[in-house]
């Protein structure tokens, strides 16, 4: 098991917990970071419902390197980038047909 934060917590966009709702929010996600994120089982420097367009970025004071960041993310996240790809393509075509999304 590892004992890594989640990436969000290395983020950029990485506000802390809300005092009223409890909950680890974000620049993406004010309301609340979606468990598919915060546990690892979406990459989010692709795009995700509802993130307003904003995704997952080093902040500097944990990874100067972009390169060392990505390697940890790519380690890290249950999803690769091309796994990541399909469920968003397969979310879309649920959208389309008015099924709930879902991310397996």
């Amino acid at each position: 098991m590892s004992t890594l934060a989640p990436m969000c917590y290395t983020c950029k966009h990485y506000r802390g917990i809300d005092t009223k709702s409890n909950a680890r929010v974000c620049d993406a996600f004010p309301e609340g970071i979606p468990d598919e994120i915060r546990l690892y089982r979406y990459d989010h420097r692709l795009p995700f419902p509802n993130d307003n367009g904003i995704r997952l970025e080093p902040n500097p004071k944990y990874y100067p390197d972009i390169d060392k960041f990505n390697k940890v993310a790519d380690t890290n996240t249950t999803k690769t980038m091309p796994d990541a790809e399909k469920i968003k393509k397969e979310n879309e075509e649920f959208r389309r047909l008015g099924i709930p999304e879902i991310f397996v």
